[in-house]
């Protein structure tokens, strides 16, 4: 009903709503509400412009209808331009003249672009990559997580931030470096982190005996008889592949370091500021490098970053496809980040092209305006775009803003959020939230197994990151919304759990596991679960016998073949395709509780089971023993799962999203193709058509 929208952005125009977003965590700081269910930002650089254009850029930016906006996290250069010496004048300006066009300020720790000052003094702050290149001065991320010198000026610069702005009313919250991580290679290797890392296995095994065991050093005689002796596993200078013990372990403790660096500045900031601003960071989807639960204590929520049209996300959603960018990208992202602390937000949007990517095509019209209602349909509280003006220097010259190179004309991005700003003013007014818990399916998150899989991938054709990323792909389908969890659910809020090749199990993991099952849950588990313990070895019995209980069968053995080579697999009179992966299951002849749900068709095990159901207590157990070549045969049983967990789902075509979001479902549409849409009887469309376009929204109440 287009009139009723009509007649709401004409409200919008005359009354704005001024309210403050707000919501209680667990910190007892308030920063949302459901009657205000989103907040739309943009990115401005003050330093980075001719002081005389910031009140018309920021005035600029309020009138288009921006409700705050981002500000330092790379002006460490300028707000201590040298050792000791602060600059918070040109800042305090920004922060009041925004607060005199009504916009709100997250403001940012430097940390991410240390000053030339600190690099040359200690050269020991910058990181070295596997080359043994050490990172000069010039670009960004430079700066070593391990390097005590490093993290030392940055607690000065944030305690002085902290003091200055901690109990400003105008600012909304506080974002923590940029993106924390290494870019383009995602270990560090300087003196600094190999001290750590001895240090961390020094405490982590507390004698060397325990290592050696742990690691399995008696193989290619790698033993050690002191900590001191241990370096940093490194493939460049190694004539084979690095001891897997170790590199996990290595992995592991990046990610820990990752962790401190993030909760210093976190646990210096929460010392002074005010109780009603909160602490975010801006994350990379880097799986499976990255694990923001390691901060999920010290980060009020986390937030993300996305750029849909990036060229390097692979893409196969027609012609119209590097145009629109993956919205299972963008889905997944934000799904995994709201996991962390309930809530999430997107903290960079592209509002147009970009400069980085392998080539960097122009989104489709419309696409910018789908990326934003997207978010907004996966619950974010917030939306935020970068950035506000195109760059005339530096590195990112050709990454379009919201303003074009004169700084005063609309860009065709911007003329989109413009739009969409209007358009989520109005839907507000319409906006009912969930009075009851949505029930979900969940997705098991062990990032230590995924990191085992991709050192020891078995087959190159085989990726444990992209049959995640393929699982929830078919959840999505069925317009289900997702959490990922690392602790057991309740089978009630969570009716189905999806185990993703949980390679590394412990007794633990498995009870937990089964106690779900027992109290009425369904579980799924896909090929490579439980094949060893969580030091990375193989268990010492039969294959996948640590899960014989849970499945109710035996894994013989698993099978791969050539990339040219496809085999088949039948299921309910229908074939499919695999050749990358296969488990053989062996049943218990005397089981009544195992059902086969596929068998293998050909090769030398033909007839012998693939996917099995084994019914415990008050739940079942789904065992998916392939990785098929389509995926189908997967979607199909998830699909059977789904209606008899009483899951409410709507069969969408791959690159349509639908969620809901309160009395409202939202459906996108990422494909090169129109979409007729099935909407119920009843419903009134309020933004949109039922005939669903590419790069379009359409927008229904329940």
């Amino acid at each position: 009903m287009k009139n009723l929208l009509s007649f709401l952005l004409l409200l919008v125009v005359f009354s704005c709503s001024t309210e403050t977003a707000v919501t209680k965590k667990k910190t007892n700081t308030i920063f949302f509400t459901e009657a205000n269910p989103i907040t739309l930002g943009c990115y401005y650089y003050p330093e980075q412009w001719p002081e005389e254009e910031w009140d018309r850029d920021l005035k600029n930016l309020s009138s288009l209808g921006f409700e705050f906006t981002h500000f330092g996290e790379f002006a460490w250069a300028l707000l201590e331009p040298e050792e000791g010496k602060f600059n918070f004048e040109w800042l305090d300006k920004a922060i009041d003249l925004a607060a005199k066009n009504h916009l709100k300020v997250i403001l940012c720790t430097p940390s991410a672009a240390p000053p030339v000052w600190l690099a040359q003094k200690y050269p020991e702050i910058l990181m070295q990559n596997e080359d043994g290149k050490t990172m000069q001065h010039g670009s960004r991320q430079q700066g070593s997580w391990s390097s005590k010198i490093y993290r030392k000026y940055i607690q000065k610069i944030v305690n002085e931030l902290a003091k200055r702005y901690g109990n400003d009313q105008r600012i909304w919250g506080w974002q923590l470096d940029n993106e924390p991580s290494h870019y383009g290679f995602p270990y560090d290797y300087n003196a600094a982190a190999q001290e750590a890392f001895v240090y961390w296995l020094n405490t982590k095994y507390q004698n060397i005996d325990s290592l050696n065991m742990r690691w399995r050093n008696n193989f290619w005689s790698q033993r050690y008889n002191d900590f001191s002796q241990i370096r940093i596993p490194n493939a460049k200078e190694l004539v084979q592949p690095a001891n897997p013990h170790a590199l996990l372990d290595f992995q592991e403790f990046t990610n820990q370091q990752r962790g401190a660096f993030l909760r210093e500045q976190a646990n210096t900031l929460r010392q002074t500021i005010s109780s009603t601003q909160f602490i975010t960071t801006n994350y990379m989807m880097q799986m499976p490098h990255t694990d923001p639960w390691v901060n999920k204590e010290d980060l009020d929520f986390a937030s993300y970053t996305n750029y849909p049209v990036n060229s390097y996300s692979e893409v196969e959603n027609g012609e119209l496809g590097f145009r629109l960018g993956s919205g299972r990208d963008l889905a997944l992202t934000h799904d995994f980040y709201q996991s962390v602390n309930g809530l999430t937000g997107i903290m960079e949007l592209q509002p147009g092209q970009v400069n980085w990517g392998h080539y960097n095509a122009q989104p489709l019209p419309g696409a910018v305006r789908m990326w934003a209602w997207h978010t907004f349909a996966l619950g974010a509280k917030f939306i935020c775009t970068y950035r506000y003006r195109q760059p005339l220097s530096g590195n990112e010259q050709y990454h379009q803003g919201i303003m074009q190179t004169d700084g005063v004309t609309i860009s065709r991005g911007g003329n989109e959020y413009v739009q969409t700003i209007k358009e989520m003013n109005a839907i507000k007014k319409l906006y009912k939230a969930d009075t009851a818990p949505q029930k979900k399916v969940a997705i098991w998150w062990d990032q230590r197994s995924l990191l085992d899989m991709c050192n020891f991938p078995h087959n190159k054709n085989w990726s444990a990151v992209n049959e995640l990323y393929r699982y929830y792909e078919s959840i999505k389908s069925f317009a289900l919304p997702v959490d990922f969890i690392n602790t057991p659910p309740d089978p009630k809020l969570y009716p189905v759990l999806l185990i993703p090749s949980i390679q590394l199990v412990n007794d633990a993991m498995i009870t937990q596991w089964k106690n779900y099952v027992n109290a009425g849950g369904t579980l799924i588990i896909t090929p490579r679960s439980g094949q060893k313990n969580r030091d990375g070895h193989l268990w010492k019995m039969k294959n996948q016998e640590k899960i014989k209980e849970l499945i109710g069968a035996s894994v013989l053995f698993n099978d791969h073949l050539p990339a040219a080579k496809k085999a088949q697999v039948k299921m309910q009179n229908n074939i499919y395709e695999w050749n990358s992966w296969c488990e053989i299951i062996d049943l218990e002849k005397d089981s009544a509780s195992v059902k086969i749900l596929a068998t293998y068709a050909d090769q030398f095990y033909k007839g012998k089971a693939a996917c099995i159901s084994n019914f415990i207590g008050k739940g079942k157990v789904i065992y998916i023993g392939l990785s098929s070549v389509s995926g189908d045969i997967e979607k199909e049983i998830l699909k059977d799962i789904f209606i008899n967990s009483n899951l409410k789902i709507t069969e969408l075509p791959k690159y349509i999203y639908q969620e809901k979001r309160g009395n409202l479902t939202i459906a996108v549409n990422y494909s090169s193709n129109d979409f007729e849409l099935k909407i119920p009887e009843g419903s009134t469309i309020v933004l949109g058509e039922q005939n669903l376009k590419p790069g379009e929204v359409t927008i229904w109440m329940n």
